[in-house]
Protein backbone atom coordinates (compact mmCIF):
# COMPACT_ATOMS: atom_id res chain seq x y z
CA UNK A 1 0.00 0.00 0.00
CA UNK A 2 2.75 2.65 1.46
CA UNK A 3 4.82 1.56 -1.61
CA UNK A 4 2.16 1.92 -4.47
CA UNK A 5 0.76 5.43 -3.37
CA UNK A 6 4.51 7.02 -2.65
CA UNK A 7 4.79 9.29 -5.53
CA UNK A 8 8.22 9.38 -7.57
CA UNK A 9 9.12 5.96 -5.44
CA UNK A 10 11.74 5.20 -8.46
CA UNK A 11 13.61 2.08 -7.13
CA UNK A 12 11.88 -1.62 -7.82
CA UNK A 13 14.49 -3.01 -6.08
CA UNK A 14 16.84 -2.30 -3.07
CA UNK A 15 19.98 -1.87 -5.30
CA UNK A 16 18.03 0.80 -7.32
CA UNK A 17 17.44 2.61 -4.05
CA UNK A 18 20.87 3.06 -2.86
CA UNK A 19 21.43 4.17 -6.52
CA UNK A 20 24.54 1.25 -7.13
CA UNK A 21 26.98 2.43 -9.27
CA UNK A 22 27.99 -0.21 -12.25
CA UNK A 23 28.48 -3.47 -10.39
CA UNK A 24 31.85 -4.34 -12.77
CA UNK A 25 33.19 -1.01 -11.82
CA UNK A 26 34.38 -2.26 -8.40
CA UNK A 27 33.73 -5.11 -5.61
CA UNK A 28 30.74 -6.41 -4.12
CA UNK A 29 32.13 -5.58 -0.45
CA UNK A 30 33.68 -2.39 -1.25
CA UNK A 31 30.38 -1.39 -3.30
CA UNK A 32 28.19 -2.29 -0.12
CA UNK A 33 30.82 -0.72 2.03
CA UNK A 34 30.62 2.61 0.07
CA UNK A 35 26.31 2.69 -0.21
CA UNK A 36 26.43 1.57 3.40
CA UNK A 37 28.28 4.99 4.34
CA UNK A 38 26.72 7.22 1.69
CA UNK A 39 23.41 6.34 3.46
CA UNK A 40 24.59 7.12 6.89
CA UNK A 41 25.73 10.32 5.62
CA UNK A 42 22.69 11.38 4.34
CA UNK A 43 20.91 10.64 7.53
CA UNK A 44 23.92 12.48 9.44
CA UNK A 45 22.85 15.45 7.18
CA UNK A 46 19.42 15.75 8.35
CA UNK A 47 18.39 18.60 10.74
CA UNK A 48 15.86 20.82 11.78
CA UNK A 49 15.80 23.99 8.97
CA UNK A 50 12.75 26.34 8.43
CA UNK A 51 10.28 25.49 6.21
CA UNK A 52 11.29 26.64 2.50
CA UNK A 53 14.48 27.28 3.52
CA UNK A 54 17.53 26.87 0.70
CA UNK A 55 18.54 23.88 3.34
CA UNK A 56 15.21 22.63 3.96
CA UNK A 57 14.27 22.01 0.19
CA UNK A 58 17.73 20.08 -0.30
CA UNK A 59 16.61 18.10 2.99
CA UNK A 60 13.59 17.37 0.96
CA UNK A 61 15.41 15.60 -1.63
CA UNK A 62 17.53 13.85 0.81
CA UNK A 63 14.38 12.68 2.64
CA UNK A 64 12.88 11.37 -0.78
CA UNK A 65 15.93 9.22 -0.93
CA UNK A 66 15.86 7.88 2.87
CA UNK A 67 11.87 7.06 2.16
CA UNK A 68 12.74 5.30 -0.90
CA UNK A 69 15.25 2.93 0.64
CA UNK A 70 13.26 2.69 3.61
CA UNK A 71 10.40 1.53 2.01
CA UNK A 72 12.40 -0.81 -0.37
CA UNK A 73 14.33 -2.34 3.12
CA UNK A 74 10.99 -2.64 4.89
CA UNK A 75 9.24 -4.82 2.15
CA UNK A 76 12.37 -6.80 1.29
CA UNK A 77 13.29 -7.32 5.45
CA UNK A 78 12.07 -10.35 7.17
CA UNK A 79 10.90 -9.75 10.37
CA UNK A 80 11.71 -12.08 13.42
CA UNK A 81 9.40 -12.04 16.17
CA UNK A 82 11.05 -9.74 19.01
CA UNK A 83 13.78 -9.32 16.55
CA UNK A 84 15.66 -6.11 17.73
CA UNK A 85 16.43 -3.20 14.68
CA UNK A 86 20.07 -4.92 14.69
CA UNK A 87 18.71 -8.26 13.75
CA UNK A 88 17.15 -6.96 10.86
CA UNK A 89 18.17 -5.96 7.24
CA UNK A 90 16.96 -2.33 7.51
CA UNK A 91 19.97 0.13 7.26
CA UNK A 92 17.69 3.32 7.25
CA UNK A 93 15.74 3.06 10.24
CA UNK A 94 18.60 1.64 12.15
CA UNK A 95 20.88 4.45 11.08
CA UNK A 96 18.01 6.99 11.67
CA UNK A 97 18.35 5.52 15.57
CA UNK A 98 21.79 5.18 16.04
CA UNK A 99 22.28 8.99 14.82
CA UNK A 100 19.92 10.04 17.32
CA UNK A 101 17.87 11.80 14.54
CA UNK A 102 13.88 10.62 15.51
CA UNK A 103 12.70 13.22 17.84
CA UNK A 104 14.48 15.70 15.67
CA UNK A 105 12.63 14.28 12.25
CA UNK A 106 9.23 14.32 14.72
CA UNK A 107 10.05 17.45 15.60
CA UNK A 108 10.64 18.53 11.80
CA UNK A 109 7.23 17.47 10.58
CA UNK A 110 5.67 18.85 13.44
CA UNK A 111 6.46 22.08 12.84
CA UNK A 112 6.17 21.96 9.42
CA UNK A 113 2.47 21.00 9.83
CA UNK A 114 2.43 24.10 11.77
CA UNK A 115 3.51 26.61 9.00
CA UNK A 116 1.33 25.07 6.56
CA UNK A 117 -1.70 25.66 8.63
CA UNK A 118 -1.02 29.31 9.38
CA UNK A 119 -0.33 29.69 5.92
CA UNK A 120 -3.58 28.15 4.76
CA UNK A 121 -4.91 29.67 7.51
CA UNK A 122 -3.54 33.50 6.05
CA UNK A 123 -4.59 31.91 2.34
CA UNK A 124 -1.21 31.45 1.41
CA UNK A 125 -1.31 29.06 -1.61
CA UNK A 126 2.36 28.84 -2.15
CA UNK A 127 1.74 27.37 -5.65
CA UNK A 128 5.26 27.92 -6.12
CA UNK A 129 6.22 25.53 -3.72
CA UNK A 130 3.36 22.75 -4.12
CA UNK A 131 5.67 20.11 -4.71
CA UNK A 132 8.01 20.48 -2.79
CA UNK A 133 6.15 20.60 0.08
CA UNK A 134 4.28 17.77 -1.14
CA UNK A 135 7.30 15.72 -1.79
CA UNK A 136 8.86 16.71 2.14
CA UNK A 137 5.59 15.79 3.76
CA UNK A 138 5.42 12.61 2.23
CA UNK A 139 8.49 11.46 2.36
CA UNK A 140 9.41 12.30 6.19
CA UNK A 141 5.95 10.27 6.82
CA UNK A 142 6.93 7.49 5.23
CA UNK A 143 10.56 7.42 6.95
CA UNK A 144 8.36 8.13 10.12
CA UNK A 145 5.94 5.88 9.25
CA UNK A 146 8.87 2.96 8.94
CA UNK A 147 10.89 4.12 11.67
CA UNK A 148 8.18 3.20 13.91
CA UNK A 149 7.93 0.20 13.17
CA UNK A 150 11.34 -0.76 15.09
CA UNK A 151 10.40 -0.67 19.08
CA UNK A 152 13.97 1.24 19.46
CA UNK A 153 12.74 4.11 17.76
CA UNK A 154 9.68 4.11 19.92
CA UNK A 155 12.05 3.59 23.50
CA UNK A 156 13.85 6.99 22.51
CA UNK A 157 10.79 8.42 21.10
CA UNK A 158 9.75 12.09 22.87
CA UNK A 159 6.10 10.91 23.29
CA UNK A 160 4.63 13.78 25.13
CA UNK A 161 6.05 15.36 21.21
CA UNK A 162 4.35 12.56 18.91
CA UNK A 163 0.76 12.58 21.30
CA UNK A 164 0.11 16.07 20.73
CA UNK A 165 1.48 16.38 17.06
CA UNK A 166 -1.36 13.81 16.34
CA UNK A 167 -3.76 15.45 18.05
CA UNK A 168 -3.41 18.83 15.96
CA UNK A 169 -3.23 17.06 12.96
CA UNK A 170 -6.35 15.76 13.75
CA UNK A 171 -8.14 17.99 14.90
CA UNK A 172 -7.71 20.10 11.89
CA UNK A 173 -8.53 17.38 9.51
CA UNK A 174 -11.94 17.00 11.02
CA UNK A 175 -12.53 20.60 11.42
CA UNK A 176 -11.62 21.39 7.53
CA UNK A 177 -13.18 18.57 6.17
CA UNK A 178 -13.70 20.03 2.70
CA UNK A 179 -10.18 20.63 2.43
CA UNK A 180 -9.10 18.12 -0.12
CA UNK A 181 -7.45 15.23 1.92
CA UNK A 182 -6.64 12.79 -0.88
CA UNK A 183 -3.31 12.02 -0.49
CA UNK A 184 -3.23 8.75 1.48
CA UNK A 185 0.53 10.01 2.62
CA UNK A 186 -0.29 13.13 4.05
CA UNK A 187 -0.22 13.64 7.43
CA UNK A 188 -4.29 14.20 7.97
CA UNK A 189 -4.49 10.81 7.24
CA UNK A 190 -1.36 8.86 8.12
CA UNK A 191 -1.16 9.77 11.74
CA UNK A 192 -3.49 7.01 12.85
CA UNK A 193 -1.27 4.59 11.48
CA UNK A 194 1.46 5.73 13.54
CA UNK A 195 -1.17 5.59 16.84
CA UNK A 196 -1.43 1.96 15.36
CA UNK A 197 2.07 1.28 15.00
CA UNK A 198 2.95 2.92 18.70
CA UNK A 199 0.24 0.75 20.77
CA UNK A 200 0.76 -2.64 18.49
CA UNK A 201 4.60 -2.50 21.05
CA UNK A 202 2.86 -0.15 23.93
CA UNK A 203 3.78 -3.46 26.10
CA UNK A 204 7.47 -2.95 25.18
CA UNK A 205 7.37 0.55 26.14
CA UNK A 206 7.27 0.48 29.69
CA UNK A 207 5.90 3.91 29.96
CA UNK A 208 1.90 2.75 28.94
CA UNK A 209 0.97 5.16 31.64
CA UNK A 210 2.87 8.27 30.01
CA UNK A 211 1.47 7.43 26.55
CA UNK A 212 -2.08 6.64 27.82
CA UNK A 213 -2.26 10.25 29.56
CA UNK A 214 -1.06 11.75 26.56
CA UNK A 215 -3.59 10.11 25.14
CA UNK A 216 -6.37 11.32 27.48
CA UNK A 217 -5.19 14.92 27.95
CA UNK A 218 -5.20 15.62 23.87
CA UNK A 219 -8.47 13.72 23.74
CA UNK A 220 -7.33 11.18 21.03
CA UNK A 221 -9.65 8.71 20.78
CA UNK A 222 -13.13 11.06 20.40
CA UNK A 223 -10.31 12.20 17.72
CA UNK A 224 -9.87 9.22 16.28
CA UNK A 225 -13.26 8.34 16.34
CA UNK A 226 -14.78 11.66 14.37
CA UNK A 227 -11.92 11.42 11.63
CA UNK A 228 -13.13 7.64 11.26
CA UNK A 229 -16.48 8.90 10.41
CA UNK A 230 -15.68 11.81 8.29
CA UNK A 231 -13.01 9.82 6.20
CA UNK A 232 -13.61 6.24 6.40
CA UNK A 233 -15.29 6.66 2.71
CA UNK A 234 -12.20 7.73 1.27
CA UNK A 235 -9.90 5.78 3.46
CA UNK A 236 -7.85 2.85 1.49
CA UNK A 237 -8.39 -0.48 4.06
CA UNK A 238 -4.73 -0.64 5.52
CA UNK A 239 -5.74 2.75 7.09
CA UNK A 240 -8.98 1.82 8.24
CA UNK A 241 -7.78 -1.04 9.79
CA UNK A 242 -5.56 1.30 11.72
CA UNK A 243 -8.01 2.99 13.59
CA UNK A 244 -9.47 -0.82 14.60
CA UNK A 245 -6.09 -2.05 15.64
CA UNK A 246 -5.55 1.20 17.39
CA UNK A 247 -8.58 1.37 19.36
CA UNK A 248 -8.26 -2.63 19.87
CA UNK A 249 -5.08 -2.43 21.37
CA UNK A 250 -5.58 1.04 23.62
CA UNK A 251 -8.81 -1.04 25.23
CA UNK A 252 -6.87 -3.56 26.16
CA UNK A 253 -4.60 -1.23 28.41
CA UNK A 254 -5.13 -1.16 32.06
CA UNK A 255 -5.67 2.63 31.80
CA UNK A 256 -8.51 2.17 29.50
CA UNK A 257 -9.90 -0.83 31.71
CA UNK A 258 -9.75 0.80 34.70
CA UNK A 259 -11.23 4.72 33.51
CA UNK A 260 -12.73 3.42 29.99
CA UNK A 261 -14.92 7.01 30.78
CA UNK A 262 -12.04 9.12 30.27
CA UNK A 263 -11.63 8.36 26.88
CA UNK A 264 -15.05 8.09 25.34
CA UNK A 265 -17.00 10.74 27.24
CA UNK A 266 -20.10 11.07 25.37
CA UNK A 267 -23.09 9.56 23.85
CA UNK A 268 -21.74 11.02 20.52
CA UNK A 269 -18.16 9.43 20.57
CA UNK A 270 -20.10 5.81 21.67
CA UNK A 271 -22.01 6.05 18.31
CA UNK A 272 -19.14 6.65 16.24
CA UNK A 273 -17.42 3.51 17.92
CA UNK A 274 -20.25 1.84 16.82
CA UNK A 275 -18.98 2.74 12.86
CA UNK A 276 -16.32 0.31 13.66
CA UNK A 277 -18.37 -2.65 13.96
CA UNK A 278 -18.86 -3.83 10.25
CA UNK A 279 -14.48 -3.41 9.34
CA UNK A 280 -13.70 -5.02 13.30
CA UNK A 281 -16.25 -8.12 12.03
CA UNK A 282 -15.22 -8.45 8.65
CA UNK A 283 -11.24 -8.70 10.22
CA UNK A 284 -12.56 -10.65 12.55
CA UNK A 285 -14.14 -13.55 10.46
CA UNK A 286 -10.85 -13.00 7.73
CA UNK A 287 -8.22 -14.83 10.64
CA UNK A 288 -8.21 -16.57 13.39
CA UNK A 289 -5.92 -14.75 14.96
CA UNK A 290 -8.24 -11.12 15.15
CA UNK A 291 -10.62 -12.93 17.44
CA UNK A 292 -8.38 -12.49 20.31
CA UNK A 293 -6.57 -9.00 19.34
CA UNK A 294 -10.55 -7.12 18.18
CA UNK A 295 -11.91 -9.12 20.97
CA UNK A 296 -11.76 -5.92 23.39
CA UNK A 297 -12.97 -3.48 20.89
CA UNK A 298 -15.85 -5.81 19.53
CA UNK A 299 -16.94 -6.01 23.50
CA UNK A 300 -16.67 -2.25 23.80
CA UNK A 301 -18.96 -1.57 20.32
CA UNK A 302 -21.45 -3.94 22.11
CA UNK A 303 -21.33 -2.26 25.42
CA UNK A 304 -21.58 1.37 24.50
CA UNK A 305 -24.78 0.21 22.10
Amino acid sequence: FFSANYDNMAAPDRGSAYSAPDPCSESLEKMTKRLTSDLRGRVRRLANYPPLSREWLDMAEVLQHLASVALSEEKDSIRKEGGSIWERDELCVRYIIEEGKINMLMRTMNEYKKFQYAAMKEGHKAEESKLSMKVFEQSLGVVLKCAFTAVEALQTLDVTQLIEHIAMVLKFAVENIDTAFEDPMCQELLVVKYLDLVFKKIDSLNNEDTVMKQIECNEVVPLVLQHFEKFSPKLEKELQDAHVYFLANLMETESYQTHRNKYITNSADKGRLALLEGRTKELMAAEQDNRKALRALSDNIVRFK
